[in-house]
């Protein structure tokens, strides 16, 4: 184990030290004529950036000499087993399942723009609900004894917050090596699909829907899926790395179709699975979770009034 760590620790310092090498030498590859100006927050994001390489390469080396970086708390009782996990997965893709034939009806309907994105956000409140219910009926649990708990809340949204730092810093060389591997095989660079229906979206209320998922029900919903539900089942499976690991690969998987989303969502994921388990609260990672989509609304906004504008 100990082996394994200082093979992380020596591939964050070099994440935190290429970074910046690699996305400055794919620059050119984003067709400077065609770039847009992100005013100021392009100039917040560069700032973040800085600071999140900076505190990588503090936290490598606090790891390597041999202090930790979050106290562990205890574990949480958690009694589900492989039958409640195949209900609710199977719940969760049925769910999912019906509101995309619905979507698709309303939208050869010619329905709103901004039904489909509310039905979305309607799913997956219920296959959030469905998660709490089994554990209240079944098994006599609460709210706080799956994580839900606000006693620490100060500690836990600095955490986040630096944490936030961590996972851009990391995400943006692999953001840069994936945009160069498209530039030489001269193929177009994906976007992901909310991305690019918030950039041309044009009813108001399905941006509003679409920001609301974003920076509440998919923190709440999906860290109770993944972090509260998932990852204690797997890792009293597995043990604690594969558990973290295995979760954020499917957290991973299940964001977006194109090839290279999971790469780009895998840092955030490790980091969403590393506070909870620290923590053993939700409260961090769903704040972690809610930053992250709020810095990438923030430049998706900026990319769409400089379009528009």
């Amino acid at each position: 184990m100990e082996r394994l760590h200082l093979v992380l620790i020596v591939l964050l310092l070099v994440a935190a030290a290429a970074g910046p090498v690699i996305a400055a030498s794919t620059s050119a590859a984003k067709v400077p004529a065609q770039d847009v100006d992100l005013g100021w927050a392009g100039r917040l994001y560069l700032v973040l950036l800085a600071s999140g390489f900076a505190l990588v390469v503090v936290f490598g080396m606090r790891k390597l000499s041999g202090r930790t970086l979050l106290r562990q708390e205890p574990a949480l009782f958690t009694p589900w087993g492989a039958l409640d996990l195949v209900v609710v997965a199977a719940a969760y893709v049925l769910v999912m399942i019906f509101a995309s034939m619905v979507a698709g009806t309303l939208i050869a309907r010619r329905m709103p723009p901004w039904v489909p994105t509310f039905i979305g956000v309607v799913s997956a409140l219920g296959a959030c609900t469905l998660v709490l219910a089994l554990a209240n009926r079944k098994y006599g649990l609460m709210l706080r004894d799956l994580g839900f708990r606000f006693d620490r809340l100060g500690f836990d949204a600095t955490a986040a917050v630096v944490m936030l730092l961590v996972v851009l810093a990391l995400r943006e060389p692999l953001g840069a090596l994936l945009q160069y591997l498209y530039t030489v095989l001269h193929k177009p660079v994906p976007h992901q699909v909310v991305i690019e229906q918030l950039t041309h979206e044009q009813s108001p209320l399905a941006v509003v829907f679409m920001t609301v998922a974003a920076l509440v029900v998919a923190p709440l919903c999906e860290e109770t899926l993944f972090r509260g539900f998932l990852q204690p089942l797997l890792r009293r499976w597995l043990g604690t790395v594969p558990g973290i690991v295995l979760t954020a690969i499917v957290f991973s998987l299940l964001h977006d179709p194109f090839p290279s989303a999971p790469v780009l969502i895998f840092p955030l994921a490790l980091a969403l699975g590393y506070l909870y388990h620290r923590t053993q609260r939700l409260a961090a990672p769903v704040m972690l979770h809610a930053l992250h989509n709020l810095i990438t609304l923030v430049l998706v906004f900026a990319v769409k009034n400089q379009m528009t504008g």
